[in-house]
C-alpha cells in the first residue's frame, strides 16, 4: 500500500479556510433571525407599491363611524350586510368580513324583549347563505374562535371549511410577520383549515394549491392596496358612484382602520413607529394578492447555500492572498458591500440572498488570509535569517530581527575590525588540479573558516577567490571586536593546519605546495550596509580601516606567523604574544602603519614582547 504524500502546510491551511467559512455561514443562517436585518432593510428600501388588481380594501374608518354615532360595532351586522350586497352587486368576485362576530347582536337583543329581536342578522345571514361572504376565525390561546352560531348556521351546507378562513398571522420571534400560514392539519376534521387568503384566492384560481407556509412577498408598504371608505357602500347613489362600479372582478375585503383600532401589525416595513404598522385587514389583502400572483419570497434551500459558501471562499482563498494585504482589505471591504447590494437586488426578484452567511464567510475568509500573509511574512523572515544566517552567527541575527538596527541603503559608520584571510600559494594549487578538485578545496577550507568567524562573532562579509574578508563588531557592535577578531585568526590558523593535513591525504598524487593562510587585521572606523544601487546591493563594509586590512593581509607573507595585525588593533587587547613591529608604508597612504606579527596568547614560555 503506498504511503499517501502530505500536502503543503499552506495548501492545507487554504482548505481549512475554506472549511471554516462554510461552517461559519451555515452557522449564521440558522439565526435567519439575524439575517432578517437585512431582509427587512432590502423590503423597505423598495418600498414602491405593485399594481395590485384584485384586492380592494372597504375600510370602515372614522368617516364612516361618524355618519353612525348611534350604533355600536357589534350591531352593525345590517350595516356589514348593505356594504357587502352593494359589493357584490357591482361586481365583486367575493368579499371577506374582517370582524370577528362571536356574539350575535339578534340574541343579545332578545334577552331585552326588543321586536327586532326577531329579524335583525337576517340580512347578514342571506348573505352568508349566499356562498359569497366570508368570515373568520381566530386562534387565541388553545382555543379556535369561531363565528357565533347564529351566523355559522348561516353557512352554505354547513360547511365552515369553505366560507370560514382563519386570520391568525403568528409573528416571527422578534414580533414582525414575515410568513403566511396557509392551511393547517388535524383537530376537528369540520373546523376551519384554511388560512383567509387562500380562501379568498381560491374564487378566482381554484386550482391554486401554495405551499403550507410561504415568506410574504409584500405588495408594498402600509396603504399599497386600493381602499374605499364603506359609507360610500352603503349610500343610496352607491351603484351610480364610479369608485364602487370598480369593484367588479374584485376580493373585497371589509375591516376596520379607525382611530382606536387594535388590529395593527408590525411587518418588515415598520420601525416602531405608528406609520410602520399595517393593519390587519391589509395584512389579509397583501397576502391574498400575493397567492393570486403566485409571489413569495424564495429563500437558499440549505445544500444551495452550502455550495454559494463554498464557491465562495474557494475564490476568495485562492485570489486574495495574490494580493497585498492592503488590497486584501480593500477587497473585502468592497466583497461585504457588493453583498449588500446582491440582497437587494435578489429582494427586487422575489428571492432571498443570505447576506449575512455570505458575509461571515467572507470575514472567515478574510481572517485566514490575513493569517496566511502572516505565515509568510514569517516564513521570508525565517529564509531571510538563514540566508543572514550564512554571513553571521545565528545570536547576531537573532539579535537583528528582534533590534531597530538600520540596514537602510547608505550604511551606518561604525568603529569594527576588519580582518582578510588569504590562501597561499594558491595560483600554484589551482594550475595543478582540475577545476573540480579547486572547487571541493575550497569549499572544504570556506566550510571550516566561516564557522570559525560565525562562533566568534563576526560577520563574513565576502568570499573573493580563495580570500575571506569579514567584520568583527559590526552589523552588532561589540565593544571587544579587536579581541573577537584576534582570537578568530589563531582559530583559522590552527584550522588551516588541521586542514593542510586533509588536503595531502585527499590530493597524495599532487605535488601540491603546503596549505597555509595569511591573515591581515586592522581597527578603525568604517560604515557598513547596503552598499550599491537599487538594481544591485551588496551588503559590505567601506572604509579606510578596509584598504589597511587588505594591505596588511598581503604583508602577512613577511611574517612567520602569518597573522598581522596594526597597532590600532592589538593595542585594544591585553595578554597577547606579539613578534616583530614593522613600519609599514602603504601604497595611497601618506602615514606609515605599524603592524605587528601575532604569535598567539601569553604563556610563562611566550613572554609578552615589548612595544617600542
Amino acid at each position: 500500500m503506498s504511503a499517501i504524500t502530505p500536502l503543503p502546510l499552506a495548501r492545507l491551511l487554504r482548505v481549512l479556510i475554506v472549511l471554516l467559512a462554510v461552517l461559519a455561514g451555515m452557522l449564521v443562517s440558522r439565526f435567519p433571525e439575524l439575517d432578517d436585518i437585512w431582509q427587512d432593510r432590502f423590503i423597505r428600501h423598495a418600498a414602491s407599491a405593485r399594481t395590485a388588481s384584485d384586492v380592494v380594501i372597504v375600510a370602515v374608518d372614522d368617516a364612516t363611524l361618524a355618519r353612525y354615532p348611534d350604533t355600536p360595532l357589534a350591531f352593525w351586522s345590517p350595516l356589514f350586510a348593505r356594504a357587502g350586497q352593494a359589493a357584490l352587486q357591482a361586481g365583486a368576485r367575493v368579499v371577506a368580513l374582517d370582524f370577528m362576530l362571536n356574539i350575535s347582536a339578534e340574541e343579545w337583543l332578545a334577552t331585552q324583549n326588543s321586536p327586532a329581536a326577531r329579524n335583525y342578522d337576517q340580512p347578514l345571514r342571506e348573505l352568508i347563505a349566499s356562498g359569497k361572504l366570508m368570515l373568520p376565525a381566530l386562534q387565541q390561546a388553545d382555543q379556535l374562535q369561531l363565528p357565533a352560531p347564529a351566523y355559522s348556521i348561516a353557512v352554505p351546507d354547513f360547511d365552515l371549511t369553505r366560507s370560514v378562513g382563519r386570520v391568525d398571522m403568528p409573528p416571527d420571534a422578534d414580533g414582525v410577520i414575515r410568513h403566511l400560514r396557509t392551511r393547517w392539519q388535524g383537530g376537528d376534521p369540520e373546523s376551519p383549515r384554511l388560512a383567509m387568503p387562500l380562501l379568498l384566492a381560491r374564487h378566482l384560481q381554484p386550482e391554486l394549491n401554495p405551499p403550507e407556509t410561504l415568506r410574504i412577498a409584500w405588495s408594498g408598504p402600509p396603504g399599497s392596496l386600493p381602499r374605499l371608505p364603506m359609507h360610500q357602500l352603503l349610500a343610496s347613489d352607491a351603484a351610480s358612484n364610479p369608485a364602487v362600479r370598480q369593484l367588479a372582478g374584485k376580493i373585497v375585503i371589509i375591516g376596520g382602520a379607525y382611530t382606536g383600532l387594535q388590529d395593527w401589525h408590525l411587518t418588515p416595513y415598520g420601525d416602531g413607529s405608528v406609520a410602520g404598522f399595517m393593519s390587519g385587514p391589509e395584512l389579509l389583502g397583501q397576502t391574498t394578492q400575493m397567492l393570486l400572483d403566485q409571489r413569495s419570497l424564495q429563500p437558499l434551500s440549505p445544500s444551495g447555500l452550502a455550495g454559494y459558501l463554498l464557491l465562495q471562499a474557494m475564490l476568495l482563498v485562492l485570489f486574495l492572498p495574490r494580493l497585498p494585504t492592503r488590497w486584501v482589505l480593500c477587497a473585502c471591504a468592497m466583497l461585504l458591500a457588493s453583498l449588500v447590494l446582491a440582497g437587494l437586488l435578489a429582494s427586487r426578484a422575489d428571492l432571498i440572498f443570505p447576506v449575512l452567511p455570505a458575509q461571515a464567510g467572507v470575514l472567515v475568509c478574510l481572517l485566514g488570509v490575513l493569517g496566511l500573509h502572516l505565515n509568510l511574512a514569517n516564513s521570508r523572515q525565517r529564509r531571510a535569517t538563514e540566508l543572514f544566517g550564512r554571513y553571521v552567527s545565528p545570536a547576531i541575527v537573532n539579535q537583528l530581527v528582534h533590534s531597530n538596527t538600520p540596514l537602510e541603503l547608505g550604511g551606518e559608520r561604525v568603529e569594527a575590525t576588519v580582518m582578510f584571510c588569504d590562501l597561499r600559494d594558491f595560483t600554484r594549487m589551482a594550475e595543478q588540479l582540475p577545476p573540480e578538485d579547486v572547487v571541493e578545496l575550497l569549499n572544504g577550507w570556506f566550510e571550516r573558516a566561516t564557522a570559525v568567524v560565525l562562533d566568534a562573532g563576526g560577520t563574513v562579509d565576502k568570499l573573493i577567490g580563495d580570500a575571506l574578508m569579514a567584520e568583527f563588531g559590526a552589523p552588532v557592535h561589540h565593544p571587544d571586536h579587536a579581541r573577537r577578531a584576534i582570537s578568530a585568526a589563531l582559530q583559522l590558523q590552527d584550522a588551516a593546519q588541521d586542514y593542510a593535513r586533509t588536503v595531502r591525504l585527499r590530493f597524495a598524487d599532487g605535488d601540491l605546495p603546503a596549505f597555509r593562510v595569511g591573515i591581515g587585521l586592522h581597527s578603525g572606523p568604517l560604515v557598513i550596509g547596503h552598499i550599491g544601487s537599487k538594481r544591485k546591493t551588496d551588503y559590505t563594509a567601506i572604509g579606510d580601516t578596509v584598504n589597511v586590512a587588505a594591505r596588511l593581509e598581503a604583508m602577512s607573507r613577511e611574517h612567520d606567523s602569518g597573522i598581522v595585525a596594526s597597532e590600532a588593533c592589538v593595542s585594544q587587547i591585553a595578554g597577547l604574544h606579539l613578534g616583530r613591529c614593522s613600519e609599514l608604508s602603504l601604497k595611497g597612504r601618506s602615514q606609515p602603519i605599524r603592524a605587528y606579527a601575532v604569535l598567539g596568547w601569553q604563556s610563562a614560555s611566550h613572554p609578552e614582547v615589548s612595544q617600542p
